[in-house]
């Protein structure tokens, strides 16, 4: 059966075009795209993230190295973003370490968890003299991220941020954020373990900031989209 277009320009070289409402609402809708299969391959930006960009400054930077700035993201982690995007859930993905002795799955933040850490960060550089440098603040910042984002460690679970969030003042009565022993702790983790753990929430950033960028741009979705 001849398309629309295809009548329209018929009837044209005649220079008689005739049609009804039904001609116009038997039309139908071309799919538009494929579906989505396989591994996309997207440039990756600078961090989106201010809390992720501040964190990486200093010269721990070095040590861990710089993660690509092309990024590949399967099917599987685009469909459990989109999942955790429609649910309303966190995103979650699961990274292996040390040939495979360390599997460590890292969640995404809340828009309360960011400014949570921000809020304190910004209130222990005010206080005290030992987070005046970049690599100090750089430093302190990295084990609040890590105590947000790590889910679990070779299953052992990692609680979101304990409450209350926000250090709070009411007149003498001071009540500090109910995380800090989360972030202490990682404090006193090994380097080396840290280190490797931090470089692999840097790609989980970047994997999750590039499908944001990205939301709004339907080829990134289907494999026209890869470069």
């Amino acid at each position: 059966m001849a398309s629309l277009q295809e009548r329209v320009q018929e009837q044209l070289k005649t220079g008689n075009v005739s049609l009804s409402s039904q001609d116009i609402l038997a039309e139908p809708e071309k799919p538009t795209g494929q579906p989505t299969v396989g591994t996309v391959k997207a440039e990756a930006k600078e961090y989106r993230d201010p809390v992720m960009e501040a964190a990486n400054k200093g010269d721990f930077q070095p040590i861990i190295g710089v993660p690509p700035l092309k990024v590949e993201i399967t099917q599987p982690e685009r469909d459990l973003f989109l999942d955790a995007v429609v649910t309303g859930k966190r995103f979650r993905l699961s990274y292996t370490l040390f040939d495979g002795r360390y599997t460590v799955v890292f969640r995404s933040r809340s828009q309360a968890e960011t400014q949570a850490l921000t809020a304190q960060l910004m209130h222990e550089m005010r206080t005290s003299p030992n987070l005046s440098a970049e690599f100090q603040y750089g430093a302190r910042l990295r084990c609040m991220l890590l105590a947000a984002q790590v889910d679990s460690i070779n299953g052992t679970a990692y609680t979101e941020l304990a409450t209350p969030l926000l250090r709070t003042v009411d007149g003498d009565k001071i009540t500090e954020p109910g995380w800090l022993a989360q972030a202490n702790g990682w404090q006193q983790a090994a380097e080396g373990l840290t280190v490797a753990i931090y470089a692999a929430l840097q790609e989980f950033e970047r994997k999750y900031w590039t499908m944001v960028e990205n939301a709004r741009d339907q080829n990134f979705w289907k494999p026209v989209g890869s470069i």
